[in-house]
């Protein structure tokens, strides 16, 4: 194997265990969770207006999702006292988002609760391991954390993850575009 297939292999093997880990999250908020009713949607807007997310539309540009998704959310949250919406001082036009202190309270508790359950599944593995893991997951954090807070970066339309990929996970050539080279666009020239 070329060092050059090892970003290729990983990447394709993170994006493997992604949907995994998202079942796996949904059930255990679902669990820790059970007598708050709280989903993993809800409790997401909960820790990211916790970690300083102040607007529908960064919660909505943050998960790549419309903002109607959010306002729903967002919606449900405020009818049980955990978050509110007050005016921007700065422009009343602008509505921002805060955690009340019961939506404070219940992010800190759900939070807490699913660290301890995934810090009992990681307690069976060695000192090492656990060292190894922590500059993996640094390592992560800063090859996919946007450079900006909350600006991700749109995904291709109409693109499935690992499309440009041959069956064995390397690269394909790109069939128009040469390296440094612009795609050839069709004349606009009118013929009368």
């Amino acid at each position: 194997m070329a060092p050059n297939d090892l970003p290729i292999r990983h990447a394709a093997q993170l994006l493997q265990l992604l949907p995994h880990l998202t079942r796996w999250t949904r059930e255990l908020v679902s669990q820790v969770s059970a007598d708050l009713d709280l989903s993993l949607r809800q409790y997401a807007a909960l820790r990211a207006l916790q970690e300083g997310t102040r607007s529908a539309t960064d919660l909505a540009r943050r998960w790549q999702v419309t903002p109607a998704v959010v306002t729903g959310v967002i919606d449900r949250l405020e009818r049980r006292g955990l978050v509110r919406r007050a005016a921007d001082p700065r422009d009343r036009r602008r509505l921002y988002l805060a955690l009340t202190s019961k939506g404070l309270e219940m992010s800190r508790s759900v939070g807490d609760k699913l660290t301890g359950a995934l810090a009992a599944h990681l307690a069976v593995a060695t000192s090492a391991d656990l060292l190894a893991l922590g500059r993996t997951l640094a390592m992560l954090e800063r090859a996919i954390s946007p450079s900006e807070p909350d600006a991700v970066a749109a995904p291709a339309r109409n693109k499935r993850p690992g499309a440009d990929l041959d069956k064995t996970g390397r690269r394909r050539p790109t069939r128009h575009v040469e390296a440094g080279a612009r795609p050839r666009r069709p004349s606009r020239r009118v013929i009368r």
